[in-house]
């Protein structure tokens, strides 16, 4: 049993077919043996003796020519790179692969091997066949071929409880945006301001929807409560949210985002007496949308708009000779636009 051993997994996996397939009646299928020894394995057992050994295990006649048979077990016995032998089993019915296994032996000698093939081509054919050892015995050249329609009757279709190779389960793959977007924004921040927005998305395949971080900077813009008088103000935050998938295989798209933001306004005032830094905490909750176009893969371009609802509403005032003179206030909702590009990881 020591050549057994190395292929003990398979041979477990064979006697599990035992099982499954004893509730039921097996499917009836005739089956054919196509033996093939390259030329590093020429003198290796031919396909008439692996025949003789396979229905002698059987202990009936099991195998038909290939142009009456359902089931076509192709074998092809080559000798390995390490010096011994491997055996490649694929199971073929009509133009399609159903089943495939490989055995490997570091033994330089071939017949192991060989029996070991015979065996697991015999459990393939009817899984009650006989694990005990069984030689390879050659056959007389002069002998008839197994299969010669002259002398011997066609025999009857066999039983082949056959355990098809499962194709892997594919899995869905992490995915992952990268956005860089400039825009323009109102309402949140003085006048009609310019922005840069750089963004981050995870998307994890068993959420049905992606993880967002972002970043956003406005430029310093001055605003006058005097003619040649006022403040320079500039703001910053940053932000996460949850957003839809935009399908990848079309190349249009759609998607929506919304999410917290917390960030910084600051500034200070220029040709007063006196000219004070300031800077305050802003808080908002922000929802855009965007229309995706991929026209250069993995590059997309997206554009859309954005709006943002401060939940603290800051005002900016100075005090002049006349009196306090507005500088700026926030206004209950804050409307933007962007465009930008993404790569999609």
């Amino acid at each position: 049993m020591r050549p057994l051993l190395g292929y003990l997994p398979f041979l477990l996996t064979a006697l599990l077919a035992r099982v499954a397939v004893a509730s039921e009646p097996p499917a009836v299928e005739s089956a054919a043996l196509n033996w093939v020894r390259l030329d590093s394995a020429a003198s290796c057992p031919s396909e008439a003796e692996v025949t003789q050994a396979i229905e002698q295990r059987l202990g009936h006649s099991a195998l038909v020519p290939k142009e009456r048979a359902d089931l076509i077990i192709e074998a092809k016995l080559e000798r390995s790179a390490s010096g011994g032998f491997r055996v490649e089993i694929v199971l073929v019915r009509g133009a399609a692969v159903v089943g495939r296994r490989e055995l490997d032996s570091e033994n330089p000698s071939c017949q192991g091997i060989a029996e070991t093939a015979a065996l697991v081509i015999a459990l393939t054919i009817d899984p009650e066949t006989s694990l005990e050892p069984l030689s390879i015995s050659s056959v007389p050249a002069s002998a008839p071929p197994p299969h010669s329609a002259a002398l011997i009757p066609p025999p009857p279709a066999v039983a082949v409880p056959l355990v098809a190779q499962a194709a892997p389960a594919k899995t869905a793959s992490f995915q992952g945006d990268l956005e860089l977007s400039a825009g323009i924004a109102a309402g949140t921040v003085p006048n009609l301001a310019a922005a840069v927005h750089l963004r981050g998305r995870a998307l994890p395949p068993a959420l049905p929807f992606g993880i967002e971080l972002e970043g956003a900077y406005f430029p310093p813009q001055a605003v006058e409560a005097l003619p040649g008088k006022g403040a320079d103000f500039t703001s910053f935050y940053v932000g996460t949210g949850l957003c839809s998938r935009s399908k990848r295989a079309s190349r249009l798209g759609a998607s929506l985002c919304a999410g917290a933001q917390v960030g910084s306004m600051a500034g200070q005032g220029y040709r007063f007496e006196v000219n004070p830094r300031f800077r305050t905490l802003t808080i908002a909750l922000a929802a855009r949308g965007a229309l995706w176009f991929r026209m250069l893969r993995p590059l997309a371009v997206v554009l859309g708009p954005s709006i943002a609802v401060p939940l603290k509403r800051d005002y900016f005032e100075t005090q002049t000779a006349d009196g306090s003179e507005a500088l700026f206030r926030m206004s209950a909702i804050g409307l933007g636009f962007e465009l930008g590009v993404v790569w999609e990881l």
